[in-house]
Formats: structure tokens, C-alpha cells, sequence
């Protein structure tokens, strides 16, 4: 299923709402982009709602990781919000839960900013 990208602002923050897949091929390069482009155009607070992602590859992992980097060289983040359990079990299995900041509540992910 090609992954789809839905943006949406919340709070302070730029929320996109990933549903699909993010394996290699373009998917996980669209991720990349657009969080590219949001912290090109200012933005420091982002937010990947992945509940309905459902299933990364290396590349998917990849992408996730690029996106953290560029977001910290610019003062920024970029936070994980509901990832879905084979998300969660990648995330687990390769210690980025231990480098990305992962939440299950939308509320307390936009406290974590402040």
C-alpha cells in the first residue's frame, strides 16, 4: 500500500498523519521531503502520527532517522505519535525508541514541546 501523507496543524505543532507503508522507494523519500521542506519553511515543531503505518523497512527506519537529524540541526523536533505495534516492535528491535521520541497521547506530546 503506497504510504499516504495527510498534514494538518495542532496546537503549535505541524501534525502528519502517515498511513500505509514505509519501504523502499519513494515512501520513505516523501517523508523525508516534506519534513524537509516544513523546517525549510520555519517550522520547529513536528509530529509523525504513524498508528496506521503498517510496516517500515531499513529505509523506512532510514527516513525516520534523517528526519530527526535535520530537524535537531536546526533547533528543531520532530516527535512520533501512536506508532502502530509492528512499528513499535522495529523501533524496539533497532534502540531508536531510545533516540526518537515516542508517544501514545496526542496531549502529551504537545506538552513535550514546551
Amino acid at each position: 500500500m503506497p504510504l499516504e501523507i495527510a498534514e494538518s496543524k495542532t496546537g503549535s505543532a505541524t501534525l502528519l498523519r502517515l498511513k500505509g507503508t514505509m519501504v523502499i522507494g519513494k515512501d520513505p523519500e516523501l517523508v523525508t521531503a516534506r519534513v524537509q521542506s516544513l523546517l525549510e519553511a520555519g517550522t520547529t515543531r513536528i509530529i509523525l502520527e504513524m498508528g496506521e503505518v503498517a510496516y517500515l523497512d531499513s529505509t523506512g527506519i532510514s527516513a525516520l532517522v534523517r528526519c530527526h537529524i535535520c530537524a535537531s540541526r536546526r533547533g528543531a523536533a520532530v516527535k512520533l505519535l501512536h506508532p502502530s505495534r509492528r512499528v513499535n516492535e522495529v523501533l524496539q528491535i533497532t534502540r531508536l525508541s531510545s533516540v526518537l521520541e515516542i508517544y501514545d497521547d496526542q496531549e502529551k506530546v504537545l506538552a513535550s514541546f514546551n
